[in-house]
Order: structure tokens, then sequence, then C-alpha cells
């Protein structure tokens, strides 16, 4: 029997070498979702989103990545470490919602499979929360200094007030008005800022007599946006009172009794009442326009029926609003 000269299999030498080199930095970060485009402003406050460029390690391919976001550059105050995987894109959910007016910046590293982290934390340039949506627009404009006025005398101002706009999350910053020959229209006044407050009084304008005019308000909040406009219903300027003396006097202001003539008020707004008094203050007469004619015919009679001394008499004439127009009478009787 013959002996082998014996061999000895030695099996392959394995040489495993540890990653020491941490994954390289993350070049950008990107706010907003659209892949490498940086958005500067975001209109949602329970929502964010950001994406960033990959790492890169030879050693050990596979990354994960690791994101924060805070109100400062670096910071974790909104939203702590955690873990993306290996996606370059995150989405967060917040709440309770962001603050209007704040920047928030996302911050990224990554960790290759050593467990080693990049040098640097990459963050990005921050997106500014801002509010997209308009005030409410005025539920009311009146025309007028107070309550809602149908009519007015002058043609060279106009007054309109209105209720508050609201805007919960900038606020309202200011009220812009107009003033057109139809509702919504500008052509008398252009579009201007009144600040804050809710009244104006417009001043310097040739309005036209049986005309009306609307005024337009609308609400403007922090970041420019602007309700929908709210008309007035409208202001239409009177006619002037005109006291027609024609075919009853004899000089001047002089009614000759036991004539067919006739002393009218012309133009005078519906449900005016003219007044006459004797100089000692005793009413002679009270008529009210209720023909819807504007006009206000006296034959010189009194209450009871009777034509009524010559002598010198005063007349009021009142229109619904208020407005007060006077003056003097000489009666001279025929027989």
């Amino acid at each position: 029997t013959m002996a082998s000269n014996g061999q000895c299999v030695v099996p392959p030498v394995v040489v495993v070498v540890a990653d020491v080199t941490p994954p390289s930095d993350i070049a950008t970060v990107y706010d907003g979702y659209v892949v490498a485009e940086d958005a500067v402003i975001s209109t949602m406050t329970t929502e964010i989103s950001a994406n960033w460029t990959a790492s890169a390690d030879a050693e050990s391919p596979t990354i994960t990545y690791y994101y924060t976001l805070g109100t400062t550059a670096g910071a974790s105050d909104i939203v702590d470490w955690a873990s993306a995987g290996t996606n370059t894109n995150v989405t967060v959910t917040i709440a309770p919602a962001l603050a209007l007016g704040s920047t928030c910046y996302f911050s990224v590293v990554a960790v290759n499979s050593a467990g080693l982290q990049t040098v640097s934390t990459t963050t990005s340039n921050g997106v500014y929360m801002v509010d997209a949506t308009p005030p409410s627009a005025p539920s009311v404009v009146r025309d007028g200094a107070s309550t809602d006025i149908g009519t007015q005398d002058s043609k060279t101002e106009l007054s309109a007030n209105w209720d508050s706009s609201i805007d919960n999350e900038s606020g309202v910053v200011a009220y812009f008005y107009a003033v057109g020959s139809t509702a919504g229209a500008a052509d008398i006044v252009g579009w201007s800022n009144n600040g804050t407050k809710r009244s104006k009084t417009i001043t310097g304008l040739a309005l036209v007599v049986e005309h009306t005019y609307y005024v337009t308000v609308k609400a403007q909040n922090r970041y420019g946006y602007f309700s929908e406009a709210t008309n007035s219903n409208g202001v239409k300027i009177n006619k002037p009172v005109i006291v027609d003396l024609t075919g009853s006097k004899v000089g001047n202001s002089l009614m000759i009794l036991g004539t067919s003539a006739r002393m009218k008020f012309n133009n005078v707004p519906t449900n005016s009442v003219l007044k006459v008094y004797t100089i000692a203050g005793k009413l002679v007469v009270n008529i009210t326009e209720s023909e819807g004619d504007n006009i206000i015919s006296w034959d010189g009679r009194n209450e009871k029926g009777e034509l009524i001394a010559q002598g010198v008499y005063f007349y009021v004439l009142k229109d619904p609003r208020g407005h007060i127009k006077k003056g003097r009478i000489a009666v001279k009787r025929t027989q």
C-alpha cells in the first residue's frame, strides 16, 4: 500500500474593506414638489414639499435621506428629523397650520449603509407662506353719509359708506372706491384708495340733474388680493325746486285774487308740503304734492275754501328729506 504525498487545499482569502468615507453632500434642496424647481411662496399652510439632488457613494450605493423642517435655516421646530427612505423628495402634512407671513426651511442629509452621514447638512433657501384667498366683499354700500339715500340736490359731491370686509387670514388693508354712471362703472371717478376708512365724500364733481350715479367698493388684503366689488343702489340728482309765479304775478311775488291765476311751485318732489302763513304766524293753508306731477298749485284760498285777505304772507316749502325753501307773497284782491 502506497501513501499519498499529502496535498493541502487552502480556501481563498476574502478581504473585507470597511467603507470609511461618507456619501457626497447634497448639492441643492429645492422648496416645492416640482423636481429641480425652487418655489418661493406657498399658499398651502397645512402641506409643504421639498426635493433635492441625489447624494453619491461608490462604496455604499444604498443611501437613506433624512430631513427636517424649521422656521429658520437648519432648525427642526416644525418637523423633527425623519427618514425619507431612498426618495429624493418629501411632502409633509403640518398641524397646526403654518403661520401666514412665516418662512419655512427644509434641511436634508444622506446616510450610507455603513452609517456614515454627509459632512454638511444642506438647507433650502426657504418658502414664504402667503394668503391666496381674497377678502369678503362689503355686504352693503350705502349712498349718503349715513343711511341710504335715493336722491340728492348737490351736483358737486357724492357721499357713500359701507360695511366691513373680512379676511381672517391676512386682514383687510385698504378699500378702493369708484363712481360710475352705471352700476359697477368707473367713468365718473376712477378706482381710488381710501385706506381702511369705510366712508367717503367725493367733491369737485359735475353731476347731471336727473341722472343716477353709483358708488362701487372693493377690499384688498395684505397680499394684494381684491374682493368682489359691491355697488350702491344709486343716487339720483334732483332738479332744483323752482317757485314759478308766471301768470299770477304783478311786480315781484304779487298774487292777484279774484282772477283765474294760480301760484305754482314746479319741480317739487312728491310728498313735499307747502304751508302759507300770515305775518302773525297763523297757518293759512297746508298743501301736499300727492298727484305725482311734481307741482303744487294754490288758488289763494285758506283751509276753509275762502279767499284770503290782501296783504303780505310767508310760505314754507319742505320736501320729504327736510330741504326747505322760504319766500314772501304779496296778495292783492280785485274786489
